[in-house]
């Protein structure tokens, strides 16, 4: 008779309100404020709009301007194009719906372009932007940087997933780049091994302070070649004690850059 459901009796019904808690509101806008440093060009444009309706849902409850009671500072990342944030687009709906990618990437280090048909799996946030993938041209797991795909189209071909392993394409890599496992010794001088205790650098670290007041670290990494630029950081405030490749190669910087400077 009315085409539809009604109330019956009007002015008796309603849905109970949303109940948001101190702890809901205060990780809504942490969120907001941390996508907005973190990745300001991509995801904090997503989620922005919806947290601004939250805002307005709860404007009674928010005393304060977010940005007075907490910030971060600027992080160190890639810029995000319109191309870069359309290639991400069409790479998370051929991730959903399993269907290849093809692509013209340009290797930065061989500065040299080439066509490439990808089974995305996963992306990665390192400051910069990676898809991890299998290229059916090199026939391996390979990552590629966002900012270097030049070119992205979606395929109507979809693909049967492999069994793709983060740990196997990432394993326990400084950052993303991974190689060989290798021990690593560090120590810290005394003045620079408060800082060093403040953070967690790497989830295999084990730190052991020495009675002189210097600080050793242990840890275990897939690839050197990212932790190197990280030891180059702190200068001559760190020593590396292991492994012995490490050090060769660090030698062989201090160097270059001794040479430069001379």
């Amino acid at each position: 008779e009315h085409k539809g459901y009604y109330y019956q009796e009007k002015g008796k019904f309603s849905l109970p309100p949303l109940k948001i808690t101190e702890g809901d509101l205060f990780a809504m806008l942490l969120t907001e404020q941390a996508l907005a440093s973190v990745d300001s060009n991509y995801l904090y444009q997503k989620i922005e709009p919806s947290i601004q309706k939250l805002k307005l849902l709860f404007r009674d409850q928010l005393e304060v301007d977010p940005s007075e009671i907490f910030s971060f500072g600027s992080a160190h990342q890639a810029v995000l194009t319109k191309n870069v944030a359309s290639s991400m687009e069409t790479i998370l709906k051929a991730i959903r719906e399993k269907r290849l990618v093809q692509i013209q990437y340009h290797a930065l280090w061989k500065n040299e372009s080439s066509e490439r048909i990808v089974e995305p799996y996963h992306l990665r946030f390192n400051g910069k932007w990676y898809l991890a993938g299998y290229c059916r041209e090199r026939k391996d797991y390979r990552l590629f940087v966002l900012q270097r795909i030049k070119s992205i189209k979606l395929l109507k071909e979809k693909f049967v997933p492999r069994d793709f392993s983060q740990e196997e394409i990432f394993g326990q890599s400084w950052g993303v780049i991974k190689g060989e496992k290798a021990k690593v010794l560090l120590e810290f001088n005394r003045q620079t091994a408060p800082l060093i205790l403040e953070t967690c650098w790497h989830p295999t670290q084990k730190l052991e302070p020495q009675k002189n007041g210097a600080l050793r670290m242990r840890l275990e990494v897939d690839g050197l070649l990212e932790i190197m630029n990280w030891i180059l950081s702190f200068g001559s405030a760190v020593t590396v004690l292991e492994p012995k490749e490490l050090k060769t190669q660090l030698s062989r910087e201090a160097k270059e850059i001794a040479r430069k400077y001379a």
